[in-house]
């Protein structure tokens, strides 16, 4: 996994910031709601919670990527089939629709049964899956509703960081989308969505020798513009965050960018250079300013950091010993292009998750050119596609979920079959929706101690009954549309 929560002190301003929302101010969104005929027996714990001050509380750690390239010799040209990639395609689109809405209600019984014991505290993991459940299933609103309120009786007090896994842009996200089958929890979304400018501005990112938290997608201030911002959001609640970004960006060569050495041993790789990926580098950041320029308002600097941005990104681009039109960890800075291959490649790194964050530039920046070039990465994964080569023989949190997993990759798939009409990006989404369905024991394991977004079975239960029809407005949260 690319970060996993660890519980670390809270700051001195964290712990006598005073709670945001009173106990009475949430537990009147719980009493206006009757879940299948049963009253919430207890005023749940307040999940708008304290938010830390100048030093603040950094949950998730990352815990390493060691990006091998494993030498090849006399690659091949492979011929990519379903059967030959470990894959099959058994189901029609309606079998597949049937069978990911009685995964996602046997996910979302686990969870209710539970109580929210998995510990997600503010993930939007079982909100999202519990919102698409209820657009695939209407007949499911009881436990809908039930895994809701579930959600937001377990939320903690204290947010862990601002992030969209876990922190508070996420959980923005999770009240944007749970007021949808709730419409009383708007009142809740409106007071936090407040709040979160003087959150934003008592941070303190750094503007050299950076860790992940100072930048990135997953901790930093690239999250909360993803995450957070929406069509019904100002542009202030995230301006800390955008004039952050604006100022690394306007650094030559991206040169505020570079890791410093803050960061944990096993991604020590990063230290003095510029992370390309999607969750820890300049793909996430490029993702952010594409967010920001689709909800807010037009900003020539900001354009013109997109620009030069997505212009990076495509000159970082290698084709590796296997064909695969591809991205390396890090930035070259000028030197030789890698030789072999490399088996990451996935939603949060290398040629499915860049590829699209290129394909979705190029498109706000109306790039034919880029777009192509997108476009052709993606075919080339997808003709060369291996599960036992790009998925991670690992546990289920890492083979079927969203950040290393089939779960990211056949979301992304979706992302370039529906807006750049790549019929092999819509065959590799079939085939990997059947991959997961077909493991449906290690996804309810899973639901027992992980509901997240982004390792857990929440995430794998909504992506699949997205790809199925469920509505696609929560996907900004993944960088995708």
């Amino acid at each position: 996994m690319c970060c996993c929560r660890a519980k670390t002190a809270r700051s001195p301003a964290a712990r006598s910031s005073s709670c945001w929302l009173s106990r009475a101010r949430k537990a009147e969104v719980v009493r206006s709601q009757v879940v299948s005929g049963r009253s919430v027996g207890r005023a749940p714990k307040c999940p708008g919670g304290r938010i830390f001050g100048q030093d603040p509380v950094r949950s998730f750690q990352h815990t390493g990527i060691l990006m091998t390239l494993h030498p090849v010799s006399n690659p091949t040209e492979p011929r990519w089939t379903a059967m030959e990639a470990g894959l099959s395609h058994a189901l029609s689109a309606d079998q597949r629709r049937a069978e990911s809405i009685r995964l996602a209600v046997d996910v979302l019984d686990i969870y209710c049964a539970g109580g929210g014991a998995d510990r997600c505290g503010h993930d939007a993991g079982p909100v999202l899956a519990a919102v698409a459940l209820h657009d695939m299933a209407p007949d499911k609103r009881g436990l809908v509703e039930a895994a809701l309120l579930t959600w937001l009786e377990s939320c903690p007090q204290d947010f862990a960081g601002i992030g969209p896994f876990g922190g508070l842009s996420g959980f923005l996200a999770a009240l944007r989308a749970a007021r949808r089958v709730i419409p009383s929890i708007d009142g809740l979304y409106r007071d936090v969505c407040a709040r979160t400018p003087e959150a934003l501005a008592a941070m303190t990112w750094r503007s050299s020798d950076v860790s992940w938290r100072d930048y990135d997608y997953f901790m930093g201030p690239s999250g909360v513009i993803i995450a957070g911002s929406s069509e019904d959001t100002a542009e202030h609640m995230v301006r800390p965050a955008l004039d952050h970004l604006a100022a690394l960006c306007v650094t030559p060569g991206f040169e505020a960018f570079r890791a410093g050495d803050d960061i944990d041993p096993r991604s020590a790789f990063n230290i003095g250079r510029i992370n390309a990926g999607l969750g820890h580098g300049l793909a996430g950041v490029c993702a952010a300013l594409i967010r920001a320029m689709r909800v807010f308002s037009p900003d020539p600097g900001r354009q013109a950091a997109l620009r030069r941005l997505c212009d990076w990104l495509e000159q970082e681009m290698i084709t590796d010993a296997l064909g695969l039109m591809t991205w390396p960890p890090v930035g070259s800075d000028g030197g030789p292009q890698p030789t072999g291959f490399n088996a990451r490649q996935a939603w949060c790194y290398g040629a499915p998750g860049n590829a699209w964050v290129l394909f979705d530039g190029a498109t706000v920046l109306g790039d034919t050119r880029q777009q192509d070039r997108a476009v052709r990465a993606m075919q080339s994964f997808c003709a060369r596609f291996d599960a036992d080569l790009y998925i991670d023989d690992a546990g289920a949190d890492d083979a079927l979920s969203l950040c290393h997993g089939a779960a990211g990759t056949l979301i992304t798939a979706d992302a370039f079959a529906r807006h750049a009409g790549l019929n092999g990006a819509a065959a590799l989404r079939d085939a990997l929706v059947e991959y997961v369905l077909a493991r449906r024991e290690a996804v309810l394991e899973l639901a027992t101690g992980n509901m997240s977004l982004l390792s857990g079975a929440g995430g794998i239960a909504a992506i699949l009954l997205t790809a199925a029809g469920a509505d696609r407005g929560w996907l900004h949260h993944l960088t995708l549309r």
